[in-house]
Order: C-alpha cells, then structure tokens, then sequence
C-alpha cells in the first residue's frame, strides 16, 4: 500500500466519519438536502439511544482518569510527533498559534477557543445517559476540548476534538503517542483534555467499540 494510503488510514477511524473527497467546493454544513439543524437532532438522538443501551445504571462504565483545565493558550508553535511509525506514516499534532492541525496524509485544521465543554454536556460517564433533546448547533466547527480514549486492550488508541456541546469535530488514531505528549499540545493550544478509560468490553469489538464512542461523544454535522 502506497505511503498516503496508509497515511490516510491512520486519519480514519471506522464508523466514526470519512474524509470529504477531494475537489468538493463546499463544507459538509454547507451542502444541500435536510437543514443543518434536522441532521444534527437525528445524530442526537442516535447517541442518545446508544448511551441508554450501553450505559445502563449498575454496569460497566467509561471512566474520567484524568483532566486538564483549559487556560491561556501559548502563541508560539508547538508541535508532538509520535514515538514510532504506524502503518509507515508519522502523525504530528501542530499548534501554530492559533489553530489546531494535524498531518499524516490529508491533514486538518481547527481554530481553538479556551471556554471548554459546557458541564451540561459532558460525556455520560457517570451513569447519566444523555438527554434525547439536541443543542443548538455552533456556527462554526471551533474545538474547545480534546478527549483521549484508552483502554485495557489500547492504552492509547483514539484522540477526539470537541466542540461546546461535546460533540466531535474530528478523531484520529494516536497510538504512536504518550500521554504526556497530548497533555503538552493541549496546555500549549490552551484546551481542555480529558482521558476516559473505556470498560473491557468495548475493546472486544469495532463495533462495540464505535458505538460507545458515538454515545459519549455525538457526531457534530460540522465533523471533517
């Protein structure tokens, strides 16, 4: 397999969303069809209804390991490497100052704001499956947070970007990264990080897996 291929399969996490073509003039949100706000309350619910099956009360649940506060971003550039080559491609995580970008095939880039999730919001992982009503939806895809998510089975495997509303803009595999080194682009970019640890039995599956991914963190229609 040809390197950006699979460059650009460490970008893609299966189920959780895929790259726009190339050559498409207009943004997701911009297209036409269903109005931006009638996609996103269906991608609400499907969460919602995730969250209900898989986080019942009395069960296994995700778990907040650790958390750093969002605060004043740096203005000069930051950049993280991996450790070592997936798939024979290294990703960067970048902070330039003003944005958030990544590189390892088709790369992106987020403007960042310091506000954090809104604590109504937050991932239900606590044994309180999220509300089946949708939040109003940002105008724009602005990440103001990071969600790390590990497990048994993969210490580090997935890194979110999130919005207000706790809703993911865009995920990419970090399994070529430590902790520390997402902490440290994170406190340089002036966002939130939280690392959740996912319960044995979401490791056993992908598909148990997205799913749980999906009921913590809904799909945003602004996703990239």
């Amino acid at each position: 397999m040809p390197n950006a291929k699979r460059a650009q399969s460490m970008l893609s996490t299966t189920g959780l969303g895929k790259a726009p073509a190339r050559g498409r003039a207009t943004r997701p949100w911009q297209r036409g069809g269903k109005p931006v706000g009638v996609r996103q309350a269906a991608l609400d619910r499907k969460a919602a209804e995730l969250s209900l099956k898989y986080f019942r009360r009395g069960s296994a649940l995700p778990r907040r390991t650790s958390h750093l506060a969002s605060a004043d971003a740096s203005p000069r550039p930051f950049a993280v490497k991996a450790d070592v080559m997936y798939e024979r491609a290294c990703l960067q995580i970048l902070w330039d100052g003003n944005a958030l970008s990544i590189f390892g095939g088709r790369g992106y880039t987020w403007p960042v704001s310091s506000g954090g999730v809104e604590s109504d919001f937050l991932p239900p992982a606590m044994g309180s499956p999220k509300s089946v009503t949708s939040a109003p939806l940002a105008n724009a895809p602005v990440v103001v947070g990071l969600a790390l998510l590990k497990s048994a089975s993969r210490p580090i495997d997935l890194l979110l970007f999130l919005d207000s509303r706790s809703r993911r803009l865009g995920a990419v595999h970090v399994r070529g990264f430590s902790e520390a080194a997402i902490s440290d682009v994170a406190r340089k970019a002036g966002v939130e990080l939280s690392v959740y640890e996912l319960p044995a039995r979401f490791g056993r599956s992908g598909r148990s897996r997205q799913a749980a991914v999906t009921a913590m963190f809904p799909r945003s229609v602004l996703y990239r």
